[in-house]
Order: structure tokens, then C-alpha cells, then sequence
């Protein structure tokens, strides 16, 4: 495969959708999490940014419509910090299903 033809793939492929249940809050979609995001979280973590919640933002980041589009904006302070105080198992929950997503199980709930 060349440059141009590698390039087009991965524009063409979208990012892996899963569908997880949360008790409490029912069914919903999670995407894989982009490098971008990964990235953020490790540079974060390496230069000791201590207001960064990590789960939080990893959640808001996979938390997605059917379609694949984020339903919260990890720029907004708000929308982390409503994130921030829900419950670790919630959130775990959906983190875990987004994570069998990077792993290529992309079979069943989580």
C-alpha cells in the first residue's frame, strides 16, 4: 500500500463504535479513544498537572452517539466536572468498553 492510498484508508475508517449498559443511566455508545487523547492524559501525567482527572476526560472523550460524534466536550470545564462526580464504577464501566474497543473486541457490553 502506498502514501496516498494508507492515507484515504484511514480517513475512510471511522473510529471503532461499542455499545455498553450503566446501570442507572441505560444503554449507550462509546469510541474508541483517539491517541490525541492518550497522549494529553500521559503529558499530563509527566508534567504533574494535578487538576487533570483522567477519567473523566477519558470518559468524556468515548462517550459518543450512535453516529460516532462526542456528547460531551472535553474543553468544557463544565462538562468534566459533571463527569468528575460521577460514580468510579459508572465511569469504569464506560472506560472498559471504550477499552475493549482498542483491544479489537469489539463484540458485546462491558
Amino acid at each position: 500500500m502506498d502514501r496516498a492510498a494508507l492515507i484515504a484508508a484511514m480517513q475512510a475508517a471511522p473510529l471503532e463504535i461499542g455499545v455498553v449498559t450503566v446501570p442507572g443511566w441505560g444503554t449507550m455508545h462509546v469510541r474508541e479513544l483517539t491517541t490525541d487523547i492518550v497522549d494529553r492524559l500521559n503529558r499530563a501525567k509527566r508534567d504533574g498537572a494535578e487538576d487533570v482527572n483522567a477519567l473523566a476526560l477519558s470518559a468524556a472523550a468515548t462517550i459518543c452517539d450512535e453516529s460516532g460524534v462526542l456528547l460531551f466536550d472535553i474543553g468544557n470545564a463544565e462538562d468534566i466536572a459533571l463527569l468528575s462526580r460521577q460514580g468510579f464504577a459508572k465511569l469504569s464501566r464506560v472506560l472498559a468498553a471504550a477499552n475493549k474497543l482498542a483491544a479489537g473486541d469489539n463484540a458485546g457490553n462491558a
